[in-house]
């Protein structure tokens, strides 16, 4: 599907889901296809200032659907997130996904693998 929502009203495209994570999640995101990944570390793409002005640019972005941030990198953008939601918009929907396994990551991998048809564990 390579990172877009079906059947919307954007265009013959869709929608796109973009990532901003930690190295494990942008790089398994990556795998399923999805190419608007932000990886946040030391060693990645971007700090996390760069990764805070990313998320205002997506969420600014019409053609966005959904954002996927990691729990670990979502701690360090709380205020962004927070401004964001209260909002109260619903498009792009914003959603944080723990980093490591368990029964948590089980049950968001099937959320997505549901929503857009990737399965972000394999």
């Amino acid at each position: 599907m390579g990172g877009h929502i079906a059947g919307s009203d954007h265009g013959g495209g869709g929608v796109r889901i973009a990532i901003i994570g930690s190295r494990t999640m942008a790089l398994a995101f990556r795998l399923g296809g999805v190419a608007d990944v932000t990886e946040v570390s030391d060693r990645g793409d971007v700090g996390l200032e760069a990764a805070k002005a990313r998320f205002r640019e997506l969420t600014a972005d019409d053609d966005v659907g959904m954002i996927i941030v990691s729990s670990e990198v979502a701690e360090g953008m709380d205020k962004e997130i927070t401004r964001y939601r209260d909002q109260k918009r619903l498009v792009p929907l914003v959603v944080e996904l723990p980093d490591e396994g368990g029964e948590e990551v089980d049950r968001m991998a099937r959320v997505i693998r549901r929503a857009v048809g990737v399965d972000v564990t394999r």
